[in-house]
């Protein structure tokens, strides 16, 4: 899995961003991507359900509701969990600042 590893958002506001993932794996694979429940109320996984041939890649969309707190940061995740029993986790953290201020 690719992705920054320190996301910046703006409060108050929808944004999303990629994470791109590839099966290194040698047989075909299903995914299930979904974000840890820290930070479920404001992130939501597009195409969170797929499957991959070996070597293939994609790319999956996360889409953030930031909070409208102002100013601060939370540590993310977000869990990959396959059909072979394989669990990972992407930490990430998320800046949120005020940019309509």
């Amino acid at each position: 899995m690719t992705s920054q590893s320190s996301i910046s958002l703006c409060s108050c506001a929808a944004q999303s961003y990629k994470i791109s993932i590839k099966n290194t794996g040698d047989e075909t694979s299903a995914y299930n991507i979904q974000p840890a429940s820290n930070i479920q109320g404001i992130a939501k996984v597009n195409h969170s359900k797929f499957s991959l041939k070996p070597n293939q890649r994609t790319e999956f969309q996360i889409v953030v509701n930031a909070p409208c707190e102002g100013e601060r940061s939370l540590a993310s995740q977000i869990i990959v969990r396959t059909d072979k029993g394989l669990v990972k986790a992407l930490s990430q953290n998320y800046g949120f600042k005020d940019c309509f201020a």
